[in-house]
């Protein structure tokens, strides 16, 4: 790409020269201010991206709370800006929303509505970096967890400098050069799946094993356990108040015949 020096603003771009590059899903709205890799003028810039999946299994999704799985599954929280939830999403809403009910107006990148003010760089942004150090100091990841199906990207950089002297025949008067190469690192990937560690029946193989390995115990022992305390016990009782009853009986005949 050719640059024209003309078109960079220092302000804009934190005293930097070059491009902000930034990995996301198409679903995600970038924050280029808190995330970014710099790529310099003159240079040529690789990029090697990974991708990382994150499933979850449909049976903690059903038997679980978001607070217990640590993750909001699709449809389960609704958005006022977007369609699909990320967190990152979540960040972004959350933050819009906080802005125009505090401030009264958001930034130029946020979501709004066609009645939404837009901030001055002069006299609101003060406001808007309050509302934002104040959502972070409130720990907003309780409120905006991970999506339990998700895609993010692991991106490594690396960069060398062009020698512009062999190209001053190439590059036009007044502009800067910079070439940037995106490649996959791998040709396939590796999905992650969150599920349950133990369940109740994983629960109940262990307690049993358990019981087994230091204690000899079966369930045949647990049934005979349960006979002994119940029906043994019963039948046992029984027979010693008819063995007393018996015994009564002789001594009540004996009584009469000495009489």
């Amino acid at each position: 790409m050719f640059v024209p020096i003309t078109e960079h603003d220092y302000l804009c771009s934190d005293m930097l020269e070059g491009f902000k590059i930034w990995i996301h899903s198409a679903e995600e709205v970038p924050r280029l201010k808190k995330n970014f890799y710099h790529a310099a003028y003159d240079s040529d810039v690789r990029i090697s991206v990974k991708a990382n999946l994150m499933m979850t299994s449909p049976s903690l999704i059903k038997n679980y709370s978001q607070e217990q799985r640590k993750c909001i599954a699709e449809n389960e929280h609704n958005l006022v800006f977007f369609k699909r939830y990320t967190q990152r999403n979540c960040f972004v809403d959350t933050l819009a929303l906080q802005t125009n009910k505090i401030c009264g107006c958001v930034l130029f990148w946020m979501p709004r509505l066609n009645s939404t003010k837009v901030c001055s760089y002069y006299t609101e942004y003060k406001c808007v970096e309050v509302v934002e150090n104040s959502l972070h100091n409130a720990n907003l990841t309780t409120k905006c967890l991970p999506d339990c199906q998700s895609i993010t990207y692991d991106a490594e950089i690396s960069m060398s400098r062009i020698e512009l002297k062999p190209l001053k025949n190439f590059v036009p008067t007044g502009f800067r050069i910079i070439k940037i190469t995106v490649l996959f690192k791998d040709q396939q990937y590796f999905a992650s799946l969150r599920s349950e560690l133990y369940g109740t029946m994983d629960f109940m193989g262990t307690v049993g094993g358990i019981l087994s390995l230091f204690m000899g115990i079966s369930l045949l022992s647990v049934v005979e356990i349960i006979y002994f305390a119940t029906i043994r016990l019963t039948c046992n009782l029984q027979k010693r108040n008819l063995a007393k009853k018996r015994m009564l009986a002789q001594q009540n005949i004996l009584n009469r015949q000495n009489d």
